[in-house]
């Protein structure tokens, strides 16, 4: 067997540069594959419905508007009001509450 330096030196690098490029080969593949999968995972999670039903009466419902007081005192010294609103129970209320309030004193 005749063998030459120089054809066991050229034969283990070419054995080197071919592990080299199968190792990026795989390298390669392994990153492809790493972001192919993160990337389906991502879609996964955002393509998640989530249904909102609202309430058709919390829908339609509108906030009450406050009453108005304007409070008057005459030379006197006695009291009277002005109420003003949307709700009639919510007045009649409001002006019970003035008429105990100012008896209290």
């Amino acid at each position: 067997m005749n063998i030459n330096n120089e054809e066991v030196n050229e034969d283990i690098f070419s054995i080197k540069v071919i592990g080299v490029t199968k190792m990026k080969r795989i390298l390669m593949a392994l990153i492809s594959i790493y972001f192919i999968f993160s990337i389906s995972i991502e879609q996964g999670y955002s393509q998640t419905q989530v249904q909102v039903t609202k309430d058709k009466v919390l829908q339609y419902a509108k906030p009450k508007k406050p009453l108005k007081i304007k409070l008057h005192r005459d030379k006197k010294g006695e009291y009277s009001w002005d109420i003003t609103g949307e709700n009639v129970d919510d007045i009649i209320k409001a002006d019970k509450r003035l008429r105990q309030l100012l008896k209290e004193e």
